[in-house]
């Protein structure tokens, strides 16, 4: 019997430790990683948005992006930082951004990447300025969105789905309850062997 009271009280302590240590284990895997922000939150935060929208036809779709950045030094670094590829012709113009067009055009057709700016509430309502001075040159405002489009006569879109909200925590249940579990049958394991151990004993 001592053998079997001191069994009992081994297991009993390896699953109570394991129950302890899994909400701390929980606490630790939902920390959310940081999000990116909207464009209203990218305002709030003195942050410059870049919307890049490109050509939408049926047989080359370009989605939109929306990226928010910080203090950009002028409408190309924002471009940069927003992490936008820039293709520039012979004569030193923007001719693809992300690729796209792809090639860029030999001979011009009437297309191109058009540059604006807009405050976050006039980009959100589809009111856009056209830039008075290219991207090299121009000197985003905190606050304003960047935008682009592709075309010939276009203005830029913000993403149709905001994938930019900052999205709410989730509970990681998945390893929380796993532990919870194995703590479950370590513990029916321990009583299983006492139940054993005390009938040959008899």
């Amino acid at each position: 019997m001592p053998h079997t009271h001191h069994l009992f009280h081994r297991g009993a302590g390896f699953a109570l430790a394991l129950l302890i240590a899994a909400p701390m284990t929980a606490t630790t895997a939902s920390a959310a990683p940081a999000a990116p922000v909207g464009v209203e939150a990218c305002a709030q935060q003195n942050g410059v948005y870049v919307v890049v929208t490109g050509e939408e036809t049926t047989a080359t779709p370009a989605p939109t992006i929306g990226v928010c950045v910080t203090a950009p030094s002028s409408g190309t670094d924002a471009l940069n930082s927003a992490g936008v590829s820039i293709t520039r012709d012979s004569t030193g113009m923007i001719c693809a951004l992300n690729n796209y067009p792809n090639p860029c055009p030999a001979t011009f057709d009437g297309k191109y990447w058009q540059y604006y700016q807009a405050s976050a509430t006039d980009a959100e309502n589809g009111t856009w300025t056209y830039a008075t001075t290219g991207s090299d040159d121009s000197q985003p405002q905190a606050g304003w969105v960047e935008g682009w489009c592709y075309g010939e006569q276009c203005t830029p879109v913000l993403p149709s789905v905001d994938t930019t909200a900052t999205p709410t925590t989730t509970a990681a249940s998945g390893p929380f309850w796993t532990i919870v579990a194995l703590g479950v049958i370590v513990v029916v394991l321990v009583i299983a062997a006492i139940v054993v151990v005390r009938r040959r004993r008899r």
